[in-house]
């Protein structure tokens, strides 16, 4: 809650609250995937991409949570190249299931509404998994998010 606030705050001294609130979680070994994941994105929003990369390096497990708030951070800040390989490091993680991958990249596809980005993510979706009901909802909110923003 406080991170949320702290991003919506979007000034120094928001920022300067979050990040030494992040700082005291990492020393007193107070984080958990829900605050980590609170953190990485309070960094993301108010642009502080390289201490949301540290901090993500630091998780030993990340879960598909993590990586979807990480690159739907990186979406927000314009870093599309950064999400890519974040998306690709996701996909070599043997734990996620390929429905679970695919279909946080394209949430987060439908959130920006880049047709050029979109494309090329969909150029890397299995044919396995083209009639899987998750991925073709989630292409479907894509698509209707490309078409309202344009």
């Amino acid at each position: 809650m406080v991170f949320k606030a702290c991003a919506k705050i979007d000034n120094e001294r928001g920022r300067n609250i979050g990040t030494q609130l992040v700082d005291i979680i990492i020393s007193e070994k107070l984080a958990n995937e829900i605050v980590l994941t609170s953190a990485i994105n309070m960094l993301m929003s108010v642009g502080d991409i390289d201490r949301a990369e540290q901090l993500f390096r630091l998780i030993q497990h990340k879960s598909v949570l993590i990586y979807t708030t990480m690159m739907s951070g990186y979406v927000r800040n314009d870093k599309l190249l950064r999400c890519k390989q974040c998306f690709q490091q996701m996909k070599q993680e043997s734990t996620f299931s390929k429905v679970d991958i695919y279909a946080s990249i394209l949430k987060i596809c439908a959130q920006r509404g880049t047709p050029s980005f979109y494309q090329s993510i969909t150029d890397e979706i299995p044919a396995d998994l083209c009639n899987n009901s998750q991925i073709l909802s989630a292409q479907i909110d894509v698509l209707v998010s490309i078409h309202h923003c344009n």
